[in-house]
């Protein structure tokens, strides 16, 4: 989730510069070297403060930005996704494909390919999955 503190922070650290300038633009000559001195320190640390804060932000929305075209693009297969004995399939407009497992596409949200399973064990389902093993 994004952390609207991360703006607020750049927000407040850019305020800050921009009040330490205007401090260092009205100064008059009888303003002391090291006094100027502190000054510029101070607006270099408020500049990196929101640079980090600027960062940080960008970071958030990049992470944002995954998970909505994740989304997206698992919606767009669940719309494609039909069940059908107990299995799953994948509708294209011309063709199909599947079986899938049906436990790893609820749980998981995960389309797995079924397989046929050993032969000692062809009596209990038709189809194994190899991620989870169960029959069907």
């Amino acid at each position: 989730m994004t952390d609207p503190a991360a703006i607020t922070q750049a927000l407040s650290a850019i305020k800050s510069a921009a009040e330490i300038v205007k401090v260092i633009r009205s100064a008059d000559a009888g303003m002391e070297k090291a006094e100027l001195k502190l000054k510029i320190a101070e607006l270099a640390e408020s500049l990196a403060d929101a640079r980090l804060a600027v960062v940080d932000a960008q970071e958030q929305i990049i992470t944002l930005q995954r998970q909505l075209t994740e989304a997206a693009r698992l919606a767009e297969v669940h719309e494609r996704v039909e069940r059908r004995n107990s299995v799953y399939y994948l509708r294209d407009a011309d063709s199909e494909s599947g079986p899938y497992c049906p436990r790893c596409y609820e749980v998981d949200r995960k389309l797995v390919s079924l397989r046929p399973p050993p032969r000692p064990m062809r009596h209990l389902g038709q189809w194994q999955c190899p991620n989870c093993d169960k029959l069907f």
